[in-house]
């Protein structure tokens, strides 16, 4: 039986698949933000509270080269700035649109299998959690799906070379337990450099580096 977790690594790596070579051979970091408790989707006759929706993004090379200024590292790596910052949500949340029912139910269970309870609904229908609990269990779980996309080979099968994945809150600011761990030292090295910057990069991050 598939695991949400398992579902969710496919269906973002499909939908990376689904760039085409050109975009890929120019993308130098993916990120999956994880959305916060206060974030809403819709309005207030449809409103979605986004719980433990995480969302795709990557930047091109390309892209940063036209933004660049005197604050290039920040441009870089914030995700504010990148090409893409909503490729894909999951569970799918479209403005006004109607909900993936399927993928919402997907993530109650894994909730639940977790051992948190829901504790009421949205205006949408949606089941809500405790978010001290379902919070940083999403960050785990993006670290094991950076994880496999770094073990599994997938990342170099896509792009013919392993790229950084960053894990972040809404703000862009990098949750480095789920983040620092699940990719390899060589390929984090650049995004370590940054973060260790007097500069710009200290408050990028949850923590610095280790």
């Amino acid at each position: 039986m598939e695991t949400y977790s398992d579902y969710v690594f496919d269906k973002l790596l499909n939908r990376l698949a689904a760039l085409d070579e050109q975009k890929r051979a120019d993308i130098y970091v993916i990120g999956l933000c994880v959305s916060d408790s206060g974030d809403t989707w819709g309005d207030q006759d449809h409103e979605v509270e986004l719980q433990s929706v995480i969302v795709l993004g990557y930047n091109t090379l390309c892209n940063f080269a036209e933004k660049s200024s005197e604050h290039d590292d920040v441009l870089k790596w914030h995700d504010a700035y990148w090409e893409e910052c909503s490729a894909i949500r999951i569970p799918d949340t479209p403005f006004k649109g109607k909900l993936n029912a399927e993928e919402f139910a997907m993530r109650d269970a894994w909730c639940m299998s977790q051992g948190f309870v829901a504790t009421r609904q949205d205006s949408a229908g949606t089941q809500q959690f405790e978010w001290k609990d379902l919070y940083p269990a999403t960050f785990r779980l993006c670290h094991d799906i950076v994880r496999k996309f770094h073990d599994s080979g997938a990342l170099v099968d896509l792009f013919t070379r392993p790229l950084p994945v960053l894990v972040t809150n809404t703000e862009g600011i990098i949750n480095m337990n789920a983040t620092e761990p699940a990719n390899p030292a060589n390929v984090f090295a650049e995004v370590r450099e940054f973060l260790l910057s007097a500069k710009d990069g200290r408050w990028l991050a949850d923590r610095p580096p280790r």
